[in-house]
């Protein structure tokens, strides 16, 4: 995470995680962070009614507009999957780390659209 983005977002991540853990975060910690944030913001829509699946549901897809993922916008398919950037990356050193240095990123790629692995004959 440490090299992921350079947003406001995630250098404030990044620095917080650092002094509380002592080490740098790692996707898994984001992906974390993001999913409390995701059903903190849905159960505040639901008032903590969470019974309701379908309403609940609906409150996690409009709770994508109202958090500062580290990564950057997110938002979900029609199969509750998460679209986002996808970082390609170098290892690289710096200081006495290595880091993952970003080389590229692909916007919005969505997994329904990449491996359409839930189309039995690869369309729509």
């Amino acid at each position: 995470m440490r090299r992921r983005s350079d947003t406001s977002e995630n250098r404030s991540f990044v620095r917080e995680y650092e002094a509380k853990y002592n080490a740098w975060p790692t996707r898994y910690s984001e992906q974390g962070y993001v999913s409390a944030q995701l059903v903190g913001a849905a159960i505040e829509t639901v008032k903590g009614e969470v019974g309701d699946r379908n309403r609940f549901r609906e409150a996690l897809r409009g709770a994508v507009t109202r958090i500062q993922p580290p990564r950057g916008p997110i938002q979900f398919d029609r199969y509750q999957q998460v679209v986002t950037h996808v970082y390609v990356m170098r290892v690289k050193r710096q200081g006495n780390r290595v880091v993952n240095a970003i080389v590229k990123r692909i916007p919005n790629v969505a997994q329904e659209d990449t491996w359409k692995w839930w189309y039995r004959d690869g369309s729509r």
